[in-house]
């Protein structure tokens, strides 16, 4: 189970493949459950990645992504298989609009792979690749990117998660040469602003 972001609504999520919206303002279950769709196989694992996005990832190794209009109004976006020889552990909220969602997986070695994926569900590419552990992760937590993992290994091991890209950092100033130095664009802007004073060409 786990909140939505508006803090009052509840995700679940059971064997039988059912994902639930629960206001959790009601005490009967009539009046609380919002809305059900299935993902059709066993659930492990249910989250809210944004306000527009949650995702429910399955025992077959699957993640499915909903964008919940309202609580009573939920659409399937995309499902999305795991890699083939590693563990879906858990999902992200991905770093950019066009990779709204990150998928957290690992070997049979405990090696860890974040693969964002884009809004169809039809492109993924592999961002982050480390050793955290010598065993299956089972379990992750991810919170202002930092990534929490705790595996068979019994390590509990914590991680900075950057998926914006190149890592967040900001572009560097484009440099050119001008009688061997690097000048920036902005001062060869300014050389010619005064240049043109001088000539009094106004453009």
């Amino acid at each position: 189970m786990a909140f939505m972001r508006d803090g009052q609504h509840l995700i679940s999520g059971g064997s039988d493949g059912l994902v639930n919206i629960f206001n959790a303002a009601f005490s009967k279950e009539d009046q609380a459950l919002q809305s059900t769709c299935s993902v059709g196989s066993s659930i492990n694992r249910v989250g809210s990645l944004s306000k527009r996005l949650m995702y429910a990832c399955t025992d077959d190794n699957k993640c499915s992504v909903f964008l919940p209009n309202a609580p009573d109004d939920v659409d399937y976006l995309f499902m999305r298989n795991g890699t083939e020889g590693r563990f879906l552990v858990d999902a992200l909220k991905g770093g950019v609009d066009e990779r709204p969602v990150a998928l957290v997986e690992c070997d049979v070695e405990g090696t860890l792979y974040v693969r964002t994926v884009s809004k169809d569900g039809k492109h993924s590419e592999v961002v982050m690749e480390w050793k955290g552990h010598t065993d299956i992760v089972r379990s992750a937590a991810f919170n202002n990117h930092l990534l929490v993992t705790g595996g068979e290994d019994g390590k509990i091991v914590v991680k900075n998660v950057d998926l914006r890209p190149e890592g967040g950092k900001p572009e560097k100033k484009k440099e050119k040469k001008e009688d061997g130095k690097h000048i920036s664009e902005k001062t060869k802007d300014r050389k010619e602003k005064k240049k043109d004073k001088k000539t009094g060409n106004p453009y």
